[in-house]
């Protein structure tokens, strides 16, 4: 209504009853701006004209239903010619149908422009694992392919023939993905000879060391197989910290083997092992150490865990063999005993004593051998 006329009542009368209206009539009513007999003719008209103008400008008439163009509801209108496809006219048919890229069935296409996109992919990289946030924004093809995994079951026999057709398309992406993590690993024993990564270590694109140390943690979690697998790789194992330290003691114990004891400088190495670093850290975590290890180390011969103490011991007794031997202390400082350097270690305790750093028990034990004496009368 308009002005308390009916006026939308009046028009439509207007319309329908054209071939009798007087010629003045009709060019009054002509005279309006944008009159039109046919409004509905008219409006899909100006729908189809936006559309075209749609599809010259980016090459295709697909889109959303949601999508607005030159404040039109396009989306909303094409949805709607496709639904009503058996109804239109032959020619509305033909005009839509010759619209470039134009769809009477926008899911089916939707789905071939997605396959076509994943071939395109599965031919540049040669392979179809393709991570979920993969994709633009036209194309999130990450999320279509998890989608075609998930509904598998619902998919048409020819859509499922299509992808397994591709590359190393995959039904399960994970269990793929560590099959060729562990096939990488069993590629890298056979290079390096051991499952002993270094940090951060990539092998073939793969962060191995990374997918490793996951296994490792989670093994509680891992498949009866999966573990039985690993398990079956030479020098696998599940505390590569422990086996680290077995070996590292092995070495120790062979060490200690040929020179008869286990006391080395901080920076000795033996078999290319930073042996000595490695026995002071030892020393140094005594009490984070197990019983066993403990019990370990303690079995090695001539071990210490206070090794300056223990040093000072043997030296006053190579002292005390000396002295008894010859009577007295007076070593020169070059002078060897024993293979030992008593001489410069003799000359040592008197500095310190004159530097007031030795303890009462060491000045006691000292003065205690025959002949000793502190400096020269």
């Amino acid at each position: 209504k308009f002005d308390g006329f009916s006026l939308g009542s009046w028009v439509c009368n207007q319309r329908n009853s054209k071939n009798k209206l007087s010629s003045i009539r009709i060019k009054l009513l002509e005279a309006i701006p944008k009159w039109s007999w046919k409004p509905l003719e008219d409006k899909w008209n100006e729908h189809f004209e936006c559309l075209k103008k749609y599809s010259k400008k980016f090459g295709h008439a697909r889109m959303g239903s949601r999508r607005k163009i030159d404040g039109l509801n396009l989306g909303d209108w094409v949805v709607k010619q496709r639904k009503s496809k058996n109804k239109l006219s032959t020619e509305r048919f033909q005009r839509l149908d010759a619209l470039p890229k134009w769809s009477w069935n926008a899911l089916e296409d939707k789905w071939n422009d997605f396959y076509e996109n994943l071939k395109k992919y599965s031919k540049k990289f040669g392979h179809t694992r393709v991570t979920v946030r993969m994709g633009t924004d036209e194309f999130k093809l990450g999320r279509w392919v998890a989608q075609q995994r998930f509904v598998k079951n619902k998919l048409s026999r020819s859509r499922i023939k299509l992808l397994e057709a591709l590359p190393k398309w995959s039904w399960d992406a994970h269990e793929d993905k560590w099959h060729e993590a562990f096939e990488c690993l069993k590629k890298y024993f056979i290079k390096s000879g051991n499952t002993r990564i270094e940090k951060s270590k990539k092998f073939d694109g793969i962060n191995l060391r990374s997918w490793v140390d996951n296994q490792r943690t989670s093994k509680n979690k891992l498949s009866p197989k999966r573990v039985k697998l690993l398990e079956e790789l030479p020098e696998w194992s599940w505390d590569v910290l422990g086996d680290k330290w077995n070996e590292v003691f092995e070495c120790l114990k062979k060490y200690s083997k040929k020179y008869g004891h286990a006391r080395m400088g901080s920076r000795e190495k033996f078999d290319g092992y930073n042996l000595g670093d490695w026995v002071s850290s030892q020393r140094g975590n005594k009490n984070k150490l197990s019983s066993n290890r403990i019990k370990l180390l303690e079995a090695l011969p001539k071990w210490t865990w206070l090794v300056l103490a223990d040093n000072w011991s043997e030296s006053f007794e190579y002292l005390k063999k000396y002295s008894k031997k010859f009577g007295h202390t007076r070593i020169a400082y070059k002078k060897k005993f024993d293979g030992y350097n008593l001489g410069n270690w003799v000359a040592t305790q008197k500095s310190e004593k004159k530097k007031k750093k030795m303890s009462k028990e060491r000045i006691k034990l000292l003065e205690s051998l025959p002949g000793w004496y502190w400096f020269e009368e």
